[in-house]
């Protein structure tokens, strides 16, 4: 699951108006072409987008530990900013469980156990356009295997844009997140351990 960590950890940000100025960036994009990734959620904070997530129970959603604000929403099937799309649903959070070693970095360069999970008040209703993404032993891919990637990073450097659109590979150009061997990162047990001690245990 260490590419599900990445995806979150290096590809969520702030956009201009926001909350947070992360070093995130999602380079070389020329926006979607209409898929819409159904278990990504936005994080937003007063109006203003804050952080990605990814839905992985019906009442859960996993995100980065620098991503804990107060008076957070979950937005989920949103792939536009600054319209209401039709199978969107907004759920406020209840609980939010960042990963108990994470410590925040004034600088924001510290992303050792960047992780936590959200407790939604109600259930999100799963359709065609919002699903979970469920995380497990058993569908772990193979070393060296390009993952799909999406996220609301900035799409140029050094200079900011961010997207007002979901952005996703493949149109995600010259982005290719491999997965490394578990010799390389042994993050895989490190996020299952928390996720099965924090949330799964007690459901």
């Amino acid at each position: 699951m260490w590419p599900l960590a990445l995806v979150i950890a290096s590809l969520t940000a702030a956009l201009s108006g926001g909350i947070s100025q992360e070093s995130s960036k999602v380079l070389n994009t020329n926006g979607t072409s209409g898929f819409l990734p159904g278990g990504y959620t936005s994080l937003l904070v007063q109006g203003g987008l804050l952080c990605g997530g990814v839905l992985v129970h019906p009442k859960r959603v996993l995100t980065a530990s620098h991503c804990l604000n107060d008076g957070l929403k979950v937005y989920l099937g949103k792939h536009a900013l600054g319209r209401v799309e039709a199978g969107e649903q907004v759920r406020e959070v209840v609980r939010s469980i960042p990963h108990p070693a994470y410590r925040r970095s004034p600088t924001h360069s510290n992303h050792d156990h960047d992780i936590m999970l959200l407790e939604l008040q109600s259930l999100a209703q799963l359709t065609g356009y919002i699903q979970t993404l469920p995380l497990s032993h058993n569908n772990c891919l193979t070393p060296g295997t390009t993952c799909q990637v999406s996220g609301w990073g900035t799409t140029t450097s050094p200079q900011v844009n961010y997207p007002k659109t979901l952005q996703f590979w493949p149109t995600l150009k010259n982005l290719h997140v491999p997965i490394l061997r578990t010799i390389q990162i042994n993050y895989f047990e490190i996020l299952l351990e928390y996720l099965e001690t924090e949330y799964f245990q007690n459901n």
